[in-house]
């Protein structure tokens, strides 16, 4: 062999050395790299995400009481569905004090698919003067319950006739009132 073989020789070999080593040891390590790089990137998100999962466990531990306060007030706006007693009894109470009296009949409660909340439906009927009946109504919607008034069919019960002397007569009319009042339960 001479020198020029043995030249082209060993830079075949080197050559086919370099080409095994880079195919079969640097290939291979930079695929492992590669890999254990997203790895470790995956690992920083999912740190970084349980990290902020504990900052907002701490904030809602903190302000905790501040919304415990908000929802029991929450809570009380919801009639109980299985014995709304308390409801018909606020219905009673807020119909003797505006001396309007009332007649009340109830369904069961449900959930309509439009309804945020399932709710009882009460049939209401009262024979009162007008302003009696409306101050009702407004202790209805200023109570403590989640209300909503359907289906209000007013009529007067006597025609009188009005006097210039009494303008204001026609207020105190006696009106025949029934109406649907929807309250939102738990």
């Amino acid at each position: 062999m001479t020198s020029k073989n043995k030249v082209y020789f060993s830079l075949i070999l080197s050559s086919l050395l370099s080409g095994f080593l880079v195919v079969f040891l640097i290939i291979p390590t930079y695929k492992d790299i590669q890999g254990s790089l997203e790895q470790i990137t995956a690992q920083k998100q999912e740190i970084a995400l349980l990290e902020r999962k504990v900052r907002d466990v701490e904030e809602f531990k903190k302000d905790y009481p501040e919304i415990k306060k908000s929802l029991e007030k929450i809570e009380v706006l919801f009639a109980k569905s299985e014995a709304p007693v308390s409801f018909i009894s606020f219905l009673e109470k807020s119909s003797q004090s505006s001396l309007a009296p009332i007649e009340i009949s109830y369904s069961l409660a449900r959930k309509k698919d439009t309804d945020p909340w399932p709710s009882m439906t009460f049939l209401v009927n009262s024979g009162a003067p007008s302003f009696s009946f409306f101050q009702f109504l407004e202790k209805i919607e200023s109570g403590p319950y989640l209300t909503e008034v359907t289906n209000l069919n007013i009529s007067k019960l006597k025609e009188e006739k009005f006097s210039e002397e009494q303008p204001e007569k026609g207020f105190f009319d006696s009106i025949n009132a029934n109406f649907s009042l929807k309250v939102f339960t738990d």
